[in-house]
């Protein structure tokens, strides 16, 4: 029901970006007044300023009266209606980006899947296939030796970064790689589909989620060789973050 309403819903949360986007400037200008970086550590600023954040952010939402869980459809009884001041003072305090995700997974549970993918279920052996057994076979030690840092996007990049480097190390480019476009390196479409599905497993297990068929198979139509790692690398995160379930 929610996603049948994905316009009204975005309409409702436009005061929410704004507000968050007011909170993203007002801490962006109150670096450059302080010039933190030359008076206290980057751990302690990171603090001050999330701690900074959080405060304004939760002031304005419940001044403002922003509902962002309301907003969602999400039903609160009334004696926890502060609850909702608090997780919307929370997604306002990360700025543009929070609110960004949020319709980042609404938009992503309405994908339409316009190309056939490849699944470990509709195994149809073509010439690619003899070509990515070894990299498969590689995908595999990835997925098992894989070790995160707890920076998800930092770790989806690395891992993306060297499934490509050893798909296609004769013409990796180390200093243009997140911009290269899939075509540069294949002509074969369903070559950056398997690699970008391989660099997110290898990485959700890290974290022990299991990716589910559906989001392996959405997140790949996804993936063209049109494709660039920095345009694939969002899609990547928001399928660990939203398309995932707990490993057992």
């Amino acid at each position: 029901m929610i996603l049948e309403s994905t316009g009204n819903i975005i309409n409702a949360l436009a005061p929410a970006f704004a507000i968050g986007f007011a909170v993203q400037r007002f801490i962006e200008i109150l670096d450059s007044w302080f010039d933190l970086d030359k008076k206290i550590s980057a751990e302690w600023k990171n603090a001050l300023m999330s701690t900074t954040a959080l405060i304004v952010g939760i002031s304005l939402a419940s001044v403002l009266e922003i509902e962002v869980l309301k907003t969602l459809g999400i039903k609160i009884s009334q004696g926890l209606v502060w609850l909702d001041c608090i997780v919307s003072g929370l997604i306002i305090s990360a700025g543009t980006d929070g609110l960004n995700s949020i319709l980042k997974f609404l938009s992503y549970s309405k994908e339409v899947k316009k190309a056939e993918v490849e699944t470990e279920e509709n195994s149809v052996v073509s010439s690619r296939g003899l070509k990515r057994m070894s990299v498969t076979s590689f995908a595999s030690f990835v997925n098992n030796g894989f070790s995160n840092t707890g920076d998800l996007g930092a770790d989806l990049e690395k891992s993306l970064k060297d499934q490509i480097r050893f798909t296609w190390k004769e013409k990796f480019n180390e200093a243009e790689w997140k911009s290269t476009k899939f075509k540069n390196y294949t002509d074969i479409p369903d070559d950056p589909k398997i690699v970008v599905r391989d660099a997110t497993v290898a990485v959700a297990e890290s974290y022990g989620r299991h990716l589910t068929k559906e989001t392996r198979i959405r997140l790949q139509a996804q993936v063209t060789l049109d494709s660039s790692p920095e345009s694939v690398l969002p899609n990547m995160k928001t399928a660990v973050l939203f398309g995932s379930s707990i490993s057992v």
